[in-house]
């Protein structure tokens, strides 16, 4: 605890019920990460208290088996999480499905290049699919496919 004017400086409180992302604003996702906590590398972030669920999307995730992209209008495929074996729904993957049970929104991210990462919009869970899909090293396995839909807040 700091004492009266000494120079220590206290970060200000971590909103975790509403983040306030801007769309078409690039984020450095090691930030967002400082801020909010958070899985790292995955492609489904879940930071621990928050009301809000992180999605990162890349063309790089292609090289992986991952397949994610605007399908028709208002509604963007997203592939759940997992580069190895059957994808199952547990952690990040039932943290989408599970989101509105959960009282959590989804707030998608598409990779900007150089650590950034422009925020999209929110988004909600329609539904999902289990697909045959090739893994990074070319081995099929169960992959799940989200179907999520614009949802203004």
């Amino acid at each position: 605890m700091g004492v009266l004017g000494s120079t220590e400086t206290r970060r200000p409180a971590v909103d975790l019920t509403s983040p306030g992302f801007v769309p078409g604003k690039a984020y450095r996702r090691s930030v967002l990460h400082e801020r909010y906590g958070g899985q790292r590398q995955s492609g489904i972030s879940t930071p621990a208290g928050a009301s809000f669920v992180l999605l990162f999307s890349s063309p790089k995730g292609e090289a992986w088996g991952y397949d994610d992209g605007w399908i028709e209008g208002d509604i963007y495929r997203f592939t759940g999480e997992g580069q190895h074996g059957d994808m199952q729904f547990v952690r990040g993957n039932k943290a989408v499905r599970d989101h509105e049970q959960s009282n959590k929104s989804l707030h998608l991210f598409e990779d900007a290049g150089h650590g950034l990462w422009r925020y999209v919009c929110r988004l909600r869970y329609m539904d999902h699919s289990v697909i045959s899909r090739a893994d990074g090293t070319g081995r099929r396995r169960s992959a799940i496919v989200f179907r999520l839909q614009v949802d203004e807040p």
